[in-house]
Parts: C-alpha cells; structure tokens; sequence
C-alpha cells in the first residue's frame, strides 16, 4: 500500500503541458458530419465540439468509440506532452 501511495504521489505531479487532438481533421477526411459522429459514438453534438476544441478531454470508452468509428488507432487521435510540476 505505500508504494501505491508513492507511485500515485509521483503521479498526481504529472500534468499536461498540452493536449492536441486530430479528430476534426480524420473526420473531415471521412466526410462524417459531427451530428453523425456524435450520435454513433452516443455523445452530444456539443461534447464532440468540446472534444475538437481540446476544451474537453474524452473518457477512454469514448476515445476507443471515436477512433473505432473513423477507422485509426486512439493513439492516432490524441497526443499529448506531458511534464513534472511541483507543488
């Protein structure tokens, strides 16, 4: 139990310097409009707006549901850098 404290101590300092995400421009290439997409995916219109925008940062169920739907990997869709902050 305390090395899980450990590791979760070390973890909760991680924070994204930045999070970019390619599902507009795969789901251009496809030709799905974002009504579409949404309702396949069992999200609102405006969730997949926020998601675009990077405002929102999707759970992983949803992840695996965009990227099933437009044909690539979750890993294709969603990049991020990630670094250390101290408190």
């Amino acid at each position: 139990m305390v090395r899980y404290n450990q590791i979760m101590s070390e973890f909760q300092k991680l924070k994204p310097v930045y999070f970019r995400n390619t599902l507009k421009e795969h789901r251009d290439e496809l030709g799905i409009s974002p009504s579409t997409l949404a309702w396949q995916c069992s999200i609102s219109r405006q969730g997949l707006f926020k998601i675009e925008n990077g405002t929102v940062i999707p759970s992983v169920l949803t992840a695996i549901k965009l990227a099933h739907y437009l044909r690539v990997e979750v890993e294709d869709l969603f990049q991020s850098d990630w670094q250390y902050f101290d408190d």
